[in-house]
């Protein structure tokens, strides 16, 4: 026997760390030859608590601190230790002893160096559970409750939870009493320690004794939070997406916005520039004319001459004007349709001749390459009437249709023979201009004379004032 300790003591040697002293790890202790435990040797060992029973106040499992996954060692203090909690590392002494063909360890004293975290076992194959290979171990089983049975354990009441686990059947052992109604039929997670079932000395089962509350969680729950988490990535990457099409769309803004502040900066300069030197021409040249007319040798021809120059003087800079008009109407100070026709009429007026205007239906907006060649029809045909026609008056109506407008030009002059009007292969590109601003815009161009007004007809398609 002797020879036996003393080969025992030379194991324990051997094991111990280099430093803190000599201890066993509790892998060593369970590696130990069985005829150790018969010797009643006093142990040191070192490990971390992975379980504390709820049924035995002083019962507790320890496993090496790098491996707590792994099998442990049960533990029976002799006194009680309040501050034992699982995740304690802690260093022991005791005699070594058998229970059910496992070691044991009775602790006479024990010191906790520290308290740390432990990892979440992975839920346990059921195989390597059916063949009791997990004994000693922390796992984790997951199941849906089968049967709930109410016991008493040394003076404890208990619950003895049968976990249905892919057609085996699981005891579950948990230190405190559940609602069966409740659970029956529910998707369960249990972690606790596999601790083996003995009947005259021999295994016939294993059972998963669970620590606390902490060590069941009702799946139903969690698949519930999973699919709310689930909910809120998802809403995290649609607001993304969205976040990011408004930047875009924002971005593209901005450059059409400055594209626009370009183009409306050219324009003016274009404007000003027709202002300042057409225009002014225009208006000298008509003053030129003014003058010959008042020589008192100027023969008459040459007087019926200047009359009609100073005339086209005067719609040359009409037109000019408008020109201008329309370069300085741009992006967001575009005018509406209703009124770039009431500024055209203002503009007439003030070269004497009469105009009115009743304008319903004419839609607030349209675009912009549309309405500058609305603007241009009119333009071209006021344009007609007082250059070709010698019309005094003249008026702009506008009529809503269901699905557009009607807008018309009538003037007082003379009557318009649209068949005998000069073309562009005279060098007139009037008539063809209106036509072709009127066929790309979608828009039905037609002249008439009704009474002693003629007219000219603008029918949209596919508009509604």
């Amino acid at each position: 026997m002797k020879y036996l300790a003393a080969a025992f003591a030379l194991l324990s040697s051997a094991l111990a760390p280099a430093v803190g002293g000599e201890y066993l790890w509790p892998s060593a202790v369970l590696s130990l030859p069985p005829a150790a435990a018969s010797t009643g040797a006093v142990v040191s060992v070192r490990g971390v608590v992975t379980f504390v029973s709820g049924l035995e106040s002083n019962r507790f499992v320890i496993a090496s601190e790098d491996h707590p996954n792994q099998r442990g060692i049960e533990v029976f203090l002799k006194k009680d230790c309040e501050e034992l909690v699982h995740g304690a590392v802690v260093l022991l002494s005791g005699t070594l002893a058998e229970r059910n063909g496992a070691y044991s360890i009775d602790a006479d004293s024990i010191d906790i160096l520290r308290v740390e975290h432990l990892p979440i076992p992975s839920v346990a194959k059921q195989a390597d559970y059916r063949r009791g290979l997990l004994e000693g171990r922390v796992v984790t089983l997951r199941g849906t409750v089968r049967e709930v049975v109410p016991a008493a354990i040394e003076g404890v009441e208990v619950s003895h939870v049968l976990l249905l686990m892919d057609g085996y059947t699981a005891l579950v052992r948990l230190p405190w009493t559940v609602d069966g109604d409740r659970l029956l039929g529910e998707p369960i997670e249990v972690t606790g320690l596999v601790r083996g079932v003995f009947s005259d000395g021999k295994r016939i089962d294993s059972a998963l004794e669970v620590e606390n509350a902490d060590g069941i969680v009702m799946l139903r729950a969690k698949s519930a939070m999973r699919v709310l988490v689930y909910m809120f990535i998802a809403l995290g990457a649609v607001l993304v997406c969205v976040t990011a099409v408004l930047l875009l769309l924002w971005m593209r803004v901005l450059r059409e916005r400055r594209e626009a502040s370009v183009v409306a900066a050219e324009r003016s300069r274009m404007a000003a520039d027709l202002h300042d030197t057409i225009e002014q021409h225009l208006a000298g040249a008509n003053l030129l004319a003014a003058s010959v007319m008042q020589l008192k040798e100027t023969p008459e021809n040459v007087r019926d001459a200047m009359k009609s120059m100073m005339s086209l003087l005067a719609n040359a800079k009409m037109e000019v004007r408008s020109a201008v008009l329309n370069l300085r109407t741009v992006g967001g100070e575009t005018q509406t349709l209703a009124a770039a026709v009431a500024g055209l009429a203002a503009a007439l007026a003030r070269t004497g001749v009469r105009t009115h205007y009743h304008l319903r239906g004419l839609p607030e907006s349209m675009p912009e390459g549309e309405r500058q060649d609305i603007i241009l029809i009119i333009s071209e045909a006021t344009t007609n009437a007082v250059k070709h026609g010698h019309a005094k008056t003249i008026v702009f109506t506008c009529d809503p249709r269901a699905d557009g407008f009607v807008l018309r030009v009538l003037n007082d002059g003379e009557p318009f023979e649209i068949d005998s009007a000069l073309g562009p292969e005279t060098g007139h590109y009037g008539l063809s201009g209106m036509r072709e601003r009127a066929l790309r815009n979608r828009i039905a161009l037609s002249w008439g004379v009704r009474g002693r007004w003629s007219y000219v007809q603008l029918e949209s398609e596919g508009q509604n004032g």
